[in-house]
């Protein structure tokens, strides 16, 4: 009865340690994955009476090369990027993330003029981030303002990833074709309202190639996020070695 009883309770330690080991792993991992993680406002002046916010969520690891700008779309929460674990996936590859939220109320704006406005803004901001030189990514409604910069402002983007994005409409085919930076164009196979639109006018782009997520509906990349990563890490090692390649020509 005795080495019964002994067995049981050390059956019963040895499940409690477990539980330990497991929760220290946890609490580990948890720190590892946010120690590099900030969110943050920050303000900016439009002009002499006007100001306004941005919120900032960045994941930057110790050592990186390049920035990866995540627009967040107005219909979705600040915290969506890191929802689908994108943030913790470029920091693991040492990439910095820095995903970007305008005032939705600024952003749900039907005028053009506000788009454009907005566009000076996200400028404003990768400026204030040291986020020039880097790849953007511009989902859904956020190619209201993302594009503007993208084919008339005078950012010098490594790339740029354009996920169904909306108001492509309002550029030329001259514009586009214009454009000379290395872009990855993605939508959903189902998603024939913007998917199909955006893909039309992007593929004038002289330097686009497109990527089509098989059985996904409008946010592509929120319902395939395996598939969207493969895709953006693909894009991302591509950028790199052309840069690689460009630097070794100098």
């Amino acid at each position: 009865m005795g080495a019964i009883k002994l067995k049981r309770r050390s059956i019963f330690n040895l499940i409690l340690f477990l539980i330990f080991i497991i929760f220290i792993f946890l609490i580990y991992s948890w720190v590892i994955k946010t120690r590099h993680r900030f969110i943050y406002n920050i303000k900016l002046k439009i002009s002499d009476t006007k100001f306004t916010d941005v919120l900032v969520h960045e994941y930057t690891p110790k050592l990186y090369n390049t920035t990866v700008v995540l627009l967040i779309p107005d219909d979705m929460l600040s915290s969506h990027w890191s929802d689908i674990d994108t943030h913790s996936l470029l920091l693991s590859n040492n990439y910095r993330s820095i995903a970007l939220q305008l005032d939705k109320d600024s952003i749900n704006s039907k005028s053009p003029t506000k788009d454009f406005e907005n566009a000076f803004i996200l400028s404003l901001a990768l400026r204030k981030l040291k986020a020039i030189n880097s790849i953007i990514v511009i989902p859904s409604t956020s190619g209201s303002y993302g594009l503007p910069l993208v084919i008339r402002g005078v950012n010098q983007f490594k790339g740029v990833i354009a996920i169904a994005p909306h108001k492509v409409e309002r550029f030329t085919r001259l514009e586009y074709s214009m454009v000379r930076v290395q872009t990855l164009v993605i939508y959903g196979e189902r998603d024939e309202k913007h998917g199909l639109v955006a893909a039309n006018y992007l593929s004038e782009l002289p330097f686009s190639e497109l990527r089509i997520i098989k059985g996904a509906r409008y946010n592509c990349y929120l319902h395939e996020p395996k598939e969207f990563h493969k895709l953006l890490f693909n894009f991302l090692n591509q950028i790199e070695k052309v840069n690689e390649d460009d630097d070794f020509e100098k």
